[in-house]
C-alpha cells in the first residue's frame, strides 16, 4: 500500500501533538509494509537529512519510502498570517507531488498541508482518496480570551473548506465527532480512530504502587487553555501536608511550597516516565483537547487521571480510572482531588491498574495502525 503523508512537521524536529502523531503514524505504517512518502516541514534551522529522520524513527534497517522536507514559509505577522503561510506551504507541497499523485493509494493529510491539493484535485485523472485530520477541532470549541475567540473565528471557514473537499475526516471519537458534524461534515465521511502509545512504554502492572501521601502531576505548558491557573488555585486551597505535586514543563513557580516540585521542560521521555512512575495522579483540566498524549502516557505508566470532559478524553477516563470534570474550574479540581484523597488504597491501586489494562487493550500504536490500514483498504474497495 502506497501512502502519501502530508504534515506540518515531525517529531523530534518539530514538537507538538500533531507532529508526534505524524512520527508514530509514519513509523508504524512502514513497519506494517506500507510505502510511506512523507512530506513535512521545519520552521527554523537546517533541514535534516533523510537519514537523520529515518534514524530517529527506526532501530533497524527500515526506512520511509521517500522523505521531502521543506521550510515552512514565513511572512510579517498580521491577523491570519499563519493561515496564509499554511496555504503557501500547501502550494509548495502540491507542486512537488502533482505529477505523481496517481501513484498513491491514499493521501493522509494533517491540518492545512493538503489545502492546495484539495483545491486542485479535480485536475487529476485518478484521484486517490484523501483523509484529513485536524486533531482536536479546538477552533470550534468555546474558549476564553478575546484573542483566542477571534483567532478561532478566523480559522473556521478554512477548516470547513478543507474538510468538505476531503473524502474522509479523521476523528478521535468522544466529543470530537459531534463537533465535526456540527461544522456540516456528513457522519458517513467521519472515521473514528484513536491515537496511541508504543507498547514498549507500558509499565508492568506488578510494579505499580500507591504512595502513602498521594502524589499529583501536571505535564504541559504554561497556557490558560490547559487550566494551569486553576490548578494553582486548587493547590492554594488544599493543605500542603495532604498532597505532593510535581510539574513537568516550562511552568513558572507561581506557588512555592515544600510539597511542590518544578522540573521544567524535559525532552527525554525516559526521564518523564521515571517521574510518572513515582506519581499517582495526572491532572489535566484543559478547556479543549483532542486525545491528549499526556493522558495516554500517564495511563501507560499506571496513573489515575483527573481531566476535563473535552475532546476524546471520555474514551480514556471514567470512574474506573479517574475523575472527569465538566468545568475545569479550581473548585471542581479541588473536589476531584479530595475524592481521591478519601479513597482507600486498594481502590486506588485498582484504578491505576485499570489505566494500564485499557491502554493495552485498545490504545497501542500497533493496534491503532491496524485500524487505519483496515480503513484505507476498505476505502480502496469502495
Amino acid at each position: 500500500m502506497r501512502i502519501l503523508l502530508l504534515s506540518d512537521g515531525i517529531m523530534p524536529f518539530v514538537t507538538g501533538g500533531m507532529q508526534q502523531h505524524t512520527y508514530y503514524l509514519a513509523k508504524y505504517l512502514t513497519l506494517n509494509n506500507c510505502q510511506v512518502t512523507l512530506v513535512h516541514c521545519i520552521y527554523d534551522g537546517e533541514i535534516p537529512r533523510s537519514s537523520d529522520i529515518n534514524f530517529s524513527l527506526f532501530d533497524d534497517d527500515n526506512k520511509l519510502f521517500k522523505i521531502i522536507t521543506l521550510k515552512f514559509p514565513v511572512s510579517f505577522k498580521f491577523p491570519g498570517h499563519y493561515i496564509y503561510n499554511s496555504w503557501r506551504y500547501s502550494k509548495l507541497i502540491y507542486e512537488l507531488v502533482e505529477e505523481e499523485l496517481d501513484s498513491f493509494d491514499f493521501v493522509y493529510v494533517k491540518g492545512f498541508s493538503g489545502w492546495q491539493l484539495l483545491r486542485m484535485r479535480y485536475k487529476a485523472m485518478n484521484n486517490p482518496p484523501i483523509g484529513i485530520n485536524f486533531h482536536g477541532m479546538n477552533m470550534f470549541l468555546p474558549t476564553n480570551g478575546l484573542k483566542l475567540i477571534l483567532s478561532n473565528l478566523l480559522f473556521r471557514p478554512f477548516v470547513r473548506f478543507n474538510m468538505k473537499k476531503s473524502d474522509y475526516v479523521f476523528s478521535y471519537g468522544g466529543k470530537v465527532t459531534p463537533t465535526i458534524i456540527s461544522t456540516g461534515v456528513p457522519r458517513e465521511k467521519i472515521i473514528e480512530i484513536p491515537t496511541g502509545i508504543e507498547s514498549r512504554f507500558i509499565i508492568n502492572e506488578s510494579s505499580i504502587l500507591v504512595n502513602k501521601k498521594l502524589k499529583f502531576l501536571f505535564v504541559g505548558r504554561d497556557d490558560a487553555l490547559k487550566g494551569i491557573d486553576e490548578i494553582f488555585k486548587a493547590l492554594k486551597s488544599i493543605k500542603s501536608s495532604c498532597v505532593d505535586f510535581e510539574f513537568i514543563g516550562p511552568i513558572p513557580k507561581k506557588l512555592v511550597q515544600n510539597n511542590i516540585k518544578y522540573h521544567g521542560l524535559i525532552k527525554n521521555r525516559k526521564d518523564i516516565f521515571n517521574i510518572m512512575d513515582r506519581c499517582d495522579v495526572l491532572i489535566l483540566p484543559s478547556y479543549s483537547e483532542g486525545m491528549p498524549n499526556a493522558i495516554l502516557e500517564a495511563m501507560s505508566r499506571g496513573l489515575i487521571i483527573i481531566a476535563s470532559d473535552v475532546g476524546a478524553v471520555n474514551i480514556l477516563v471514567s470512574s474506573k480510572n479517574g475523575v472527569l470534570i465538566e468545568n475545569p474550574k479550581y473548585e471542581n479540581i479541588l473536589i476531584a482531588m479530595k475524592t481521591l484523597l478519601n479513597t482507600d488504597t486498594e481502590t486506588l491501586l485498582k484504578m491505576k491498574k485499570f489505566s494500564v489494562k485499557l491502554i493495552n487493550s485498545s490504545f497501542t500504536w500497533e493496534k491503532v495502525v491496524n485500524y487505519i490500514i483496515k480503513m484505507i483498504s476498505s476505502s480502496l474497495k469502495n
